[in-house]
């Protein structure tokens, strides 16, 4: 799967379409990642006005890397989150990630984005999908279930984030698990 076939300019959904990162959606990744609730269980520090720069940039440079993905989610205009994949080093496996603005969670717009992402990926040649997470993140976990992504392991304290040793879930599916 090469990266430069590995997903279209734009995936469309029923209600949203996800689209590459652009230099204009700066002022919505910071209305995101400046939310201390949005980013406590991923490795991403909040957003400041002092580090908005910086940070943007660092998302804008992953995006533009061989095998990394960063889109935009967008309902109607407006960019309500992002869903990221890459690959990983082993053959043919993706990670996924995705996070939504506080205002629009708990509508299924995180499910039907990483859904669409999954899809397009397993279309594309992928043989496996994961996603890494803290284990307190109850919200994520029921994304990964509702796509249809297992829990393949629960590990102890095995991740060091924010000053905290943290649990870590494992999802996981093939392309027979859709």
């Amino acid at each position: 799967m090469k990266a430069e076939n590995a997903m279209p300019k734009e995936i469309c959904t029923e209600r949203l379409c996800l689209r590459p990162l652009e230099e204009k959606d700066r002022n919505a990744l910071f209305a995101i990642y400046s939310d201390a609730g949005t980013v406590r269980y991923v490795p991403e520090e909040q957003w400041t006005d002092e580090n908005r720069e910086e940070a943007f940039q660092r998302r804008l440079a992953f995006s533009r890397k061989p095998d990394h993905f960063l889109y935009a989610v967008m309902l109607e205009d407006t960019v309500i989150g992002t869903v990221s994949a890459w690959k990983t080093e082993m053959k043919d496996t993706w990670e996924i990630g995705f996070m939504l603005h506080p205002s629009f969670r708990h509508q299924g717009y995180a499910s039907e984005a990483a859904k669409a992402v999954v899809e397009d990926l397993f279309e594309k040649g992928a043989h496996r999908i994961q996603a890494n997470l803290d284990a307190r993140n109850t919200a994520s976990a029921k994304v990964c279930e509702h796509i249809g992504m297992r829990r393949e392991a629960h590990f102890i304290q095995d991740y060091w984030n924010k000053g905290e040793w943290t649990d870590s879930f494992v999802y996981g599916m093939l392309k027979e698990d859709l």
